[in-house]
């Protein structure tokens, strides 16, 4: 993999969850998992459906990146321009070169 295809800056954040002091319901929070990675994503494909009877747009974007341990389907992907992806799949090329993740944008 060429450092000059990694032309966008993510982070990668795990899901905290915490117990609300007061009233005892979960809190869930996104903590910095790894930042500052260098990235390049490509965006393959979008849908439109209803989901709670309001219109949502669905994309499904490639994110590539030079492998690195831990990463789960519980993660999110934060790209430097806001957006936030959540990983559905990751594959590893061999000898861990790169991690390829399949994520989901939704919009409203």
């Amino acid at each position: 993999m060429q450092a000059k295809n990694l032309y966008e800056l993510i982070s990668i954040k795990c899901k905290s969850v915490a117990r609300d002091p007061v009233y005892g319901s979960e809190v869930i929070t996104w903590v910095d998992f790894a930042g500052n990675i260098r990235a390049n994503t490509n965006e393959h494909s979008g849908v439109e459906v209803v989901r709670q009877d309001q219109r949502v747009m669905i994309r499904r974007i490639e994110v590539m990146i030079r492998w690195r341990p831990g990463i789960t389907t519980d993660m999110r992907v934060y790209t430097s321009t806001g957006r936030v992806f959540e990983i559905i799949d990751s594959i590893e090329t061999p000898r861990h070169r790169a991690l390829t993740m399949t994520c989901e944008e939704l919009s409203v």
